[in-house]
This record gives C-alpha cells, structure tokens and sequence, in this order.
C-alpha cells in the first residue's frame, strides 16, 4: 500500500507552544487547580518541561483539574483579565497590545502586555495593572502581578460554562506576538505615578495615626511618644520604597 498516513496535528501542544514562545520566559509556574478539592498544585517548569508534559497536563484536565500559567517572578509582562473583543480593539488603538492573549471562556479574554525586556519591580507591576483593570473595565481583583492566567489547549471547567451536554469549552490563544508594546514607557509612568500617589496616602495615613496618638496622649496622661512613633513607621516606609517616593 502507498498511502501515507498522516499523524492528527497535536492542537494542544501547538496552542501552548505558541503561548510559550509569545511569553518568551525562562521559567514558569504551572498551577494545576483540583476543581473538586478547590486546591492549587504548583510546578515550577522550563518551557521545555512544559512541553514534554502534555499528557499529563491533558490528563489531569480530564480528569478535573484546571491548568493555569504564569511568569516566575515579575519580568516584565502585566497580567489583564475579563477584557472584551471590544476592550482589546481599543487597546491597539492606544498603542498596548498584548504580547498575549487568551480567550479564557467565550467571548473573554486575558492575557499579558508587555511593558518591558527585562524584570521590573513587583510592586510597580501590579499598580500596572490595577491602572489597566480599572481605565478599561477588567477584573480588578485579578489585577495583581503574579495572578495566573490560563494556559491554552485545555478546557475551562467552570460548571457555568458546561454546553447543554456538559462539555467545556477549549481555553483559546486568540493572539501571541509577543512584543513590546508601543506605548509601554507611557503604561510605565503612569504606574509609577499611581504607586507615588499610594505612598502619598501612606504618609498621610501615619501622620493622622500620629496625631490620634499625641491626643490620646495628651488626654490619657499616657507616656506615649507621638514623635518616636512617626519616625519609626516614616523609616518603615523609606526603607521598603525609597527617598524617591
């Protein structure tokens, strides 16, 4: 017989080989995400580890597990989540495309833009995308530097998303570029600012805390010593950010 058979394409493995490549880091953490026991099972796996466990990640999916992704560490890229078509078309047009996006369950959509080649400071990551979640209306509770995001090729088997016949949608990459986005200094800055006007707040905070206890003081006959408290939590403060704040 000269027919050739022709081996089925692996759609899994193609999906989060191009997740992978998109993201474009060194090191990962898997989470694996017992549905029934609402527990969340770390790895910590090279791309390549990643891609040679396909089989087991598509069996755990199968059998009730959720498989989830993200960057170990801050690198750079500021996860979004629970963004529109609509969300997505006016990011391009302010000059953020994501370097990935994933469709999570259908018509939603996550991901992460990337602002920077190299790692910046968790704190700073997260104000990034606090700043996104609420300008464009996601999910601000899963705007947080090391919040996972889904990995494509598996199913989302949140019961609300179960069909008639109680099949689960296929988590989708709806786009992988992997590139810096255009206005990714601009995304930067306002971050900063934002993480400026916090630490402002925090200032703000000790004083009056300072003053309630000068009057506590002052009408208790207690011995406590407003001043010193102040210094010790302004130098809390220097100490955790900086003179720069």
């Amino acid at each position: 017989d000269s027919r050739v058979c022709m081996k089925k394409p692996d759609f899994t493995y193609i999906a989060v080989l191009r997740q992978l490549n998109a993201m474009a880091v060194d090191q990962y953490e898997l989470g694996i995400f017992d549905r029934a026991q609402d527990k969340m099972y770390p790895r910590f796996w090279s791309p390549d580890k990643i891609l040679s466990s396909i089989n087991f990640l598509r069996q755990k999916n199968a059998n009730g597990h959720d498989i989830f992704i993200r960057p170990k560490g801050s690198v750079g890229l500021i996860f979004f989540d629970d963004f529109s078509r609509a969300t997505l078309k006016k990011l391009e047009e302010d000059g953020l495309k994501p370097a990935t996006t994933i469709q999570s369950s259908p018509d939603n959509f996550q991901g992460w833009i990337r602002v920077s080649e190299t790692p910046i400071d968790a704190d700073l990551a997260t104000a990034i995308s606090k700043h996104l979640a609420t300008k464009y209306g996601g999910d601000t509770n899963s705007a947080d530097w090391r919040h996972f995001g889904r990995l494509a090729g598996f199913t989302n088997l949140k019961p609300q998303y179960k069909d008639e016949v109680g099949r689960s949608p296929f988590v989708k990459l709806h786009d992988g570029n992997g590139k810096l986005a255009c206005e990714a200094q601009t995304l930067i800055r306002l971050g900063e600012l934002s993480l400026s006007d916090k630490h402002l707040e925090d200032l703000n905070r000790i004083e009056r805390l300072s003053r309630a206890q000068e009057h506590y003081a002052l009408t208790s006959g207690d011995r406590v010593d407003p001043s010193r408290y102040y210094e010790g939590q302004l130098n809390g403060i220097i100490k955790k950010y900086g003179l720069g704040f």
